[in-house]
Formats: structure tokens, sequence, C-alpha cells
């Protein structure tokens, strides 16, 4: 056993190791003069109906593709320094909303080391918070404006309250435990399987249908109270929810096509960016001995994982992100039976132990290092905006193949894709030219741009552009997919253009680190790189 003067320090280690990990993240890609759309593509969801409740007054977010507790938290966060004019902003909400965020990251944490705690004692806490403060993937989302963290903190939160409520079983703690659940569908709507947690762990209880009841009506009023819009507006709900449904069906465009099974792209792709393989595999071998031991904590994260994860697959939509929900239930999972073997009898199970916590420690703390100090190194957008001007004169051509958007250098302060494109014709008329065609536009900033929208290689071969500037965003699952537009297009910059510059942060050729090279679509949110094709005189 662990003494207590040393099981306090492990928390406080834990915990102070959660907090700066994911701190390098905060500052990244906030809206500023030169790009007024976050480089994270999915804050302004959040942030951005934060903003507009604290501008007008008006509770009704308008936006139900996500739930709506977040963008209610961070605008009552807010509010007070709104209200007083230090917080007015974009830029502001979005740092609150990130905040938000990293806290419940690091709340996770402890709950984490709570929940292994009551299964295998003070190393098994120790071991789980410390793979989940140091796991790659869950560093770098917490520091995101974004539903998936906070999420993950209320599932937890639910987990844990049902663990004490089976303690004493009293109704009180399954209706508050139903209540989180309910916070947590309010939060990201499949977040609310964690229902099941309360609802079949009241079946044990005394009396096993009230307390069952109890939990889902804490659930269903909590959910209403943090979206209240579900029921008074309700068209809007229901219009934007059976998007979602329509939009797990069809897929995200060219972003996940072809990427075969759900599951086994979820483990193959996205699990190694989110644990490491070394954890990821002692999670897995940790599902296998739970499912067998069936002890109350293994059962409770079993009953939350495996319908939320067999849900996952079913979806044509496999962002990393969506299995931040999983991350604290595999960590304990891994934790507990290495935990066990630490505290073997056998010096045999024990030097076992002593390698299986080496190696997972080890590999952790090589990739996250690698991960979050690549954040002290400057955004590769911002980077080849500043290259470009200091090398270029006003009205220099530049080619985008794709409207500005979040992956866009800021040669253009409207990089909100479709949200942006009116403002971005606008500032081309106040550049003198005519932004009424598809495909070329002057920008207000000096910048003579030329949109070469759907791979478009006669407006490049019409405008004769200096410059053509391109994202991995842009480029890399046309070139996975052997799309015809776009080898066409590179083929026409290899023959007319060369590389005259590139910025990475994680280059490709090094992401063998975390898994495989070509990353999953919203770990490259801020490590996508950029190339600038300069047009030879020849």
């Amino acid at each position: 056993m662990m003494p207590p003067r040393e099981e306090r320090l492990a928390w406080v280690i834990v915990l102070t190791v959660a907090f700066l990990a994911r701190l390098p993240g905060i500052g990244w890609g906030l809206p500023d003069a030169s790009h007024h759309y976050s480089y994270h593509p999915d804050e302004i969801h959040i942030a951005g109906a934060a903003e507009r409740i604290l501008e007008t007054g008006d509770l009704n977010p308008h936006f139900f593709n996500y739930g709506t507790l977040p963008i209610y938290a961070t605008a009552a966060v807010a509010w007070p320094g709104y209200a007083t004019g230090l917080l007015t902003s974009p830029r502001a909400i979005h740092r609150v909303a990130r905040w938000l965020s990293l806290l419940c990251a690091v709340a996770t944490v402890g709950l984490a080391m709570a929940i292994a705690r009551r299964a295998g004692g003070p190393t098994a806490a120790a071991l789980a918070g410390f793979f989940v403060a140091a796991m790659p993937g869950h560093i770098l989302h917490s520091a995101f404006a974004t539903p998936d963290v906070p999420a993950t903190f209320l599932v937890m939160l639910c987990i844990w309250l049902t663990l004490r409520a089976r303690d004493t079983g009293t109704l009180g703690r399954f209706a508050l435990a139903g209540v989180v659940a309910g916070l947590a569908a309010a939060t990201k709507y499949n977040a609310g399987l964690v229902l099941l947690v309360p609802v079949v762990g009241a079946l044990g209880a005394r009396r096993a249908g009230v307390a069952a009841a109890t939990a889902l009506a804490g659930a269903g009023a909590a959910f209403l109270v943090a979206m209240p819009y579900a029921l008074l507006d309700a068209p809007t709900f229901r219009e934007h929810v059976m998007f979602e449904f329509d939009h797990a069906r069809r897929g995200h465009g060219l972003v996940f096509r072809e990427t075969g099974n759900g599951w086994i792209h979820h483990l193959r792709q996205n699990l190694p960016y989110l644990t490491t393989v070394p954890l990821g595999a002692a999670a897995l071998a940790g599902v296998v001995i739970a499912a067998r031991r069936r002890g109350p904590v293994e059962s409770a994260l079993l009953l939350f994982a495996v319908p939320y994860f067999a849900l996952l697959g079913l979806s044509e939509v496999r962002f990393l992100r969506y299995l931040l929900p999983l991350a604290p239930a595999l960590a304990i999972l891994a934790a507990l039976p290495i935990a066990r073997l630490h505290l073997a009898r056998t010096d045999r199970r024990r030097l076992t132990g002593a390698f299986a916590v080496a190696v997972v420690t080890l590999v952790l703390a090589v990739v996250s290092g690698s991960q979050q100090m690549a954040f002290f190194r400057p955004d590769p957008r911002t980077a080849a905006a500043r290259w470009l001007a200091h090398r270029s004169t006003p009205g220099t051509g530049v080619a985008l193949v794709k409207v500005p958007w979040h992956y866009t250098p800021p040669l253009t302060p409207f990089n909100g894709g479709s949200r942006s494109l009116a403002d971005f014709r606008a500032g081309a008329e106040a550049g003198g030219a005519d932004a009424g065609g598809a495909d070329a536009a002057a920008g207000a900033d000096g910048w003579a741009f030329t949109l070469c929208r759907n791979w478009n290689v006669m407006a490049l071969t019409r405008d004769e552009p200096e410059y053509v500037v391109l994202s991995e965003f842009e480029r890399r699952e046309e070139q996975r997919l052997d799309h015809a537009g776009a080898a066409r297009f590179l083929r026409h910059l290899d023959e007319h253009y060369e590389v005259v510059a590139s910025f990475d942060r994680i280059p490709a050729d090094q992401r063998w680190l975390f898994g495989p090279r070509f990353a999953p679509h919203d770990w490259l949110y801020p490590f996508t790189g950029i190339e600038i094709w300069k047009r030879t005189r020849g």
C-alpha cells in the first residue's frame, strides 16, 4: 500500500502534469486582426454562439448540432468580463471557452484517479491519472473550445457518482448521477449513453425500479434545463439533429471516404494518436481482462464504453476527437491490471508490471512532449504569410485552391470558409477588382487572389499568379483518393511552378512516432503543412 503522504503527493504531481501539459495549446490560432476566425474550424460554433448571446441577450443559440451547455457555460463565465468591457473581443470569448475545456480536462484526470482507486488502490489511481494526464490526443484537444472534453468530464463524473450511489442505494444519489448524464447529453448528444450506467446500476438498489426512474427523470430534467430551446425552438432543434444523423450516414466529404470499417479505422488510425501504441495495447488488453473480471468499476466503465464505441463504428464520420469520451475509461482499464502486477507476490510478475509502466510512461513522455513542444514553433500558416509579405509587393498574384478557411495562411482576415465568403468578396471589391467571378478576386490587403476552386487549372493559366499556396488539408484527401482534377492541377504546378518554401511543425516523415503517417484529420489542425509554389520564368 502507498503511504497517505505519498498518495497525496502523487495526486498533486499528476494533476500538475495534467495542467501544465495542456497549457501550450491554449493560445494557439486564436482569432485576431490577421484572421477573424480561429485556426480550429469548430470553435466558432461554441465561442461564436456565446458571443451572440452576450451581444444580443437572445438566449436561443440558434445552433443545435452540438449540445448547448458549453455555449451557455461560456457565455455565463464570460458575462462579468463582457459587462465590464474587459472581455469583448472574439479572441477573449474563445479563450474563455478554451479555459473551460482545459479545466474540465484536469478535473477528468482527478475523476479517473478516484474511480481507479476504488478498484485498484492508490497505485492504480496514480497510474490511471498519469495515463490520462499524459495521453497525447486528450492533451491536444483539451485546449480547444469543442464539446468533447467537457462531455468526457461529465461522463466520468456520472460514472463516479453512480459508483457512490451503489454504495448507499439512496435515491438522491441516483438522481444526481442521472442529472449529470443529462448534462453530458446536453454537451454531446451521444455522451448521453452514460445514462445506462446509473439506470443499470440502480437495478441493484433496494428499490430498483424507483431508483432507475429517478435517474431517468433527473437526466430528462437536466437535459431540458441545459437545452431549453430543444422545446422552445423545436423545429430548428429537429432540423439540426436530423442534419447530424444524415451527416453520420453520408460522411464528411472526401475526408473519410474509402476508409473501410469504422471500428477498424478508429482502432488503427485514431487510437494510436489518442493514446500512443503501448498504452492503446495495454488498454485493449485491459478491456478483455475487465470483461472477464466484471468488478463494479470495470462493469460501469464497459457499460458506457462498449455501446459508445459500437455506435461510433457505424458512423461514416470518424474524427479522432470522437474517441475522447473513451480516453479515461481506457486509461483506467489499462492501469488496473498493471497495478495488480506491480503489487503481485512474485518477482516475475512485479518485474513485468514495472516493465509495462516504464514502456508506457517513456513513450507517453516522448510522444506528448514532442507534440506539445511543437506549439512553441511558429504556426505554419502564420509563418507562410510572413514569408510572402517579406518577398512580395502590393498586387502580387496569389492562387488558392479553396476559399480561405482555417488551413489558409492569413493573407486575408476572412478565413471562415463559406461563412466569410461574402466578406472576402467585399474585400476584393474594396481592392478595386471584380469580385463577382467564381475564380478571381483582388484582396484589399494588397494581394491579387486567384481562386482555383475545384482544382481549376484554367484559372491558373489565365491569371498566371506569381505564387500558389497549398495547405496539407487541401491536397491530402485528393491525393489519397487519386482525384483526377487535383492530379492534373498538381502536374501543372510541377511543370510551371517550383516549391520555394514549406512550413511544418511536425513534418509527415516524423509522424511515425505518433501512429500512421497519414494523421487523423482533427489531429492535424495545429500541425498542417503549408507549401508555397512560385511561377518559373522558363
